[in-house]
């Protein structure tokens, strides 16, 4: 295992990362792979299994609750007796960059995290607002809310909200659930701070125009930052513009519709790569939340789709709209069968609330073995 030095400096130390060790790791060494440092010190971190009676990790949270610090079992439940906070005004998504113990026990997992940032870079907190397990489960971080000032964006940290995803993102994207958990909470936070999930803003502590939802390495071009990361991943930070996306509509998707390791929706049984259910039709729809939309705007969005017919008269690709809790309307219908990405517009009906769905129907239970239909770069344009 390696453990590169961590992007924070702490009196004048660079600390390194949280590395697990099985229960049965007695010993082990290490190699200087750069450089030649004065000291080396090692913390051992041993964070207890969690009560199993407690809702603390061994199974994700109920919709829309977030695990909190008593319920994780944080050593210091309150947190730090003296809070600094800043009116939020993006939102930085970072990954902890290290392995899970055994078993799934996140909150274990966050209880070292937390001894890491308190007890081994001296901060008085964990430095994360808040963190999302590989199932789905959110947790609470920092004690103090959204709008405490965290330790999590290369010492410019005002005015930011952190949200780590546990785990490492440099060889592959966060689960599924995850990313769902991920955009759901970006979603619902944005909508209380006013924020708009598509912009980018002047964030004054680092002298930067950052967008609204950023990774951790953005800090990289302020003068004012301290350090250098890859956060949140290689293989996460690319997937950054689709994950704006999904934030803002905060789709709900039914049906076979699922969300990919590559960050596509998708209208497929994962299980068979296929569309066919064996004896059934089967529909489903990937329907946004409502949007306040200016007479003009357009739907712009990556396609791809290999089903039964390339008419209209057998498996049925529509996009389609609501405006004010009003009747879905057919938008456009998707045609073809081209088993290749092609990027499509469609202009869209103004209102203050409009709800935006992907639909996709079968007519029968024949001739559906084919890969159905994925949906890619989904955005808003304006005229």
């Amino acid at each position: 295992m390696r453990a590169d030095p961590d992007i924070e400096p702490t009196g004048g130390r660079l600390a390194g990362t949280l590395l697990y060790m099985g229960e049965a790791q007695q010993h082990f060494e290490f190699r200087v792979l750069s450089g030649a440092p004065a000291e080396l010190k090692f913390h051992f971190i041993n964070p207890g299994a969690s009560d199993a009676n407690k809702a603390t990790s061994q199974k994700p949270a109920s919709a829309g609750h977030i695990i909190t610090r008593e319920e994780w079992a944080c050593p210091v439940p309150a947190g730090p007796a003296s809070k600094s906070y800043a009116p939020v005004t993006h939102m930085i998504v970072h990954h902890t960059a290290d392995s899970p113990p055994p078993g799934g026990d996140f909150a274990a997992w966050i209880r070292a995290i937390w001894s890491y940032h308190v007890n081994v870079n001296g901060w008085a907190d964990i430095g994360y607002n808040f963190l999302v397990a590989p199932d789905g489960t959110i947790y609470e971080g920092r004690a103090g809310g959204p709008g405490v000032i965290g330790a999590h964006f290369s010492c410019v940290n005002t005015g930011t909200l952190g949200v780590a995803v546990l785990g490492t993102y440099s060889q592959e994207p966060p689960s599924a659930a995850a990313w769902l958990a991920l955009t759901r909470f970006l979603s619902g936070t944005a909508l209380d701070l006013k924020l708009d999930p598509r912009a980018s803003t002047p964030h004054t502590a680092s002298q930067l125009n950052l967008a609204v939802i950023s990774g951790h390495r953005d800090s990289a071009g302020s003068p004012r930052a301290c350090g250098a990361t890859e956060c949140p991943g290689n293989t996460f930070y690319p997937l950054l513009p689709n994950l704006r996306a999904d934030t803002l509509f905060n789709w709900t998707a039914s049906g076979l519709w699922h969300h990919t390791p590559n960050a596509h929706w998708r209208y497929a049984d994962p299980a068979t790569n296929t569309y066919d259910t064996g004896a059934e039709p089967n529909s489903g729809t990937l329907e946004s939340a409502p949007l306040a939309l200016p007479t003009g705007a357009t739907l712009s969005f990556q396609s791809w789709f290999e089903t039964e017919s390339t008419t209209t008269g057998y498996d049925e690709k529509f996009l389609e709209a609501s405006v004010d809790s009003g009747p879905w309307l057919p938008i456009l219908q998707i045609t073809g069968q081209p088993s290749a990405w092609i990027t499509q517009t469609a202009p869209l009906p103004a209102g203050s609330a409009v709800r935006l769905r992907f639909r996709f129907d079968t007519i029968d239970a024949i001739w559906n073995q084919f890969p159905g239909w994925a949906l890619d770069k989904i955005g808003l344009n304006f005229d």
